[in-house]
């Protein structure tokens, strides 16, 4: 399963939980951010766009960092400075995130195995979401 797929998977199943969920998906370019489906609540953070230190500069990712939310999942296996700037400076009041460099970021750090996917991460996420009965 395709990176994207599993993303709207997993928001998928936390909507069913009756939880909100607000989604930012990480793409190279504006590009490939055009092709992708539009689905409400989703925005999109294009690497073409991180400022010359990788920092965020769109809107979408300073309302991100402005709004409060409960959990904030970090579902990407991407470590890179723009997901570790959002995980420290995001009003959330718990972070998941997987075992790597963004784990001094996060709250809760879920190891997965080395040839861990999107989809076998979210996996992990769930089980432990269900055992804690979010929603």
């Amino acid at each position: 399963m395709d990176t994207y797929k599993a993303s709207v998977n997993f928001i998928n199943f936390v909507n069913k939980q009756g939880t909100d969920v607000n989604g930012l998906g990480i793409v190279d370019n504006t590009e490939q951010k055009d092709a992708l489906p539009y689905k409400v609540n989703v925005n999109y953070l294009c690497l073409d766009t991180l400022n010359w230190f990788g920092k965020p500069q769109s809107e979408s990712v300073r309302d991100l960092l402005r709004a409060k939310f409960d959990i904030l999942i970090d579902i990407s296996m991407l470590d890179i400075f723009a997901i570790k700037y959002i995980l420290a400076i995001s009003n959330s009041i718990f972070k998941i995130t997987n075992l790597s460099s963004k784990a001094k970021y996060a709250d809760f750090v879920i190891e997965i195995d080395n040839n861990g996917t999107v989809e076998n991460f979210a996996n992990h996420i769930t089980h432990y979401l269900n055992s804690i009965k979010i929603g």
